[in-house]
């Protein structure tokens, strides 16, 4: 799914202790994201909290923004990814209720796709209550204190957080690459596609191509699971952490429905009570540091 940041242009309000949030209207401020609602709170020596909030009570806090919904933007899956509210967060769409997540410390995902307008602003609200005592075991903040984004993708996609990269073995001379990816097709009966795998260096050179068919049903996931073997590889290194980039495709008919991108390194790390931490054991540039 394309994922971007979704970070701007909200509004912010603090309604303290208020229970009734929804009868009430106080001053909204213009503000961009992440915001620690916690900071604007007044500082008393007797909070119960004590210092794992700053000397700060809770309280209870409204973000909204407006988001205008293309019509072009029809029959795509449209999802938010919110990296950290705390906490006990409530997202409302157009008014309804679209989700929650009571932890603090996670990310989470809401499905916004059967509640929004098209060709129109849509007000997405999300409501914050940290009001509990004691709150916190080290000092969080409270509100959307790390990123918002929006992910947009067709009915086959790969899933939000989808490819994972491992390395099963590692030397200079070849290493292996395990690549794992989640697909979700939303669509109606059985369709075929392919998985294009491009591996490259750091200046963006294609080392390694590859090209996987695959099939599934509607309304099911497949995982799909790949090994790749890279030649004369630059393995990572304290001294130069060498990345690889790695784009997987999602091509049928020829085009293009979704491409995720991330970079990752080659290295093996090992831990034990006699040597410590070591990474890229017997290869000339070992490092070593003592952890006991």
């Amino acid at each position: 799914m394309i994922k971007v940041k979704f970070n701007d242009n909200w509004k912010y309000a603090d309604f303290g202790k208020c229970k009734d949030i929804f009868d009430s209207e106080p001053d909204f401020h213009d503000i961009k994201l992440p915001h620690d609602a916690m900071r604007d709170n007044e500082r008393t020596e007797d909070n119960i909290n004590g210092n794992t909030t700053g000397f700060c009570s809770g309280g209870s806090y409204v973000y909204i923004k407006k988001y205008y919904v293309d019509s072009k933007l029809k029959g795509k899956y449209i999802k938010l990814e919110f990296e950290g509210v705390y906490m006990n967060a409530m997202v409302y769409v157009n008014g309804t209720f679209a989700g929650k997540c009571p932890n603090g410390y996670v990310n989470f995902y809401v499905d916004i796709t059967n509640f929004l307008n098209y060709d129109e602003e849509n007000e997405i609200k999300v409501v914050v209550k940290t009001d509990m005592e004691l709150c916190s075991r080290w000092y969080s903040g409270s509100g959307i204190y790390r990123d918002v984004n929006i992910l947009i993708g067709n009915p086959l996609r790969i899933k939000e957080d989808g490819v994972k990269i491992t390395t099963s073995s590692v030397s200079k001379e070849g290493s292996i690459i395990n690549i794992s990816t989640d697909i979700r097709y939303d669509g109606i009966g059985y369709t075929e596609a392919t998985a294009k795998i491009n591996i490259m260096d750091r200046y963006d050179n294609v080392v390694i191509s590859e090209v996987y068919p695959f099939s599934i049903y509607g309304n099911t996931e497949t995982t799909l699971r790949n090994r790749l073997f890279l030649e004369d590889c630059h393995l990572w290194d304290l001294d130069n952490p060498y990345l690889y980039k790695i784009e997987v495709d999602i091509i049928k008919d020829d085009e293009s429905l979704d491409k995720h991108i991330d970079t990752f390194g080659i290295r093996k790390i090992e831990v034990d009570s006699k040597n410590g931490f070591r990474i890229n054991l017997n290869f000339s540039y070992t490092k070593c540091i003592n952890m006991f």
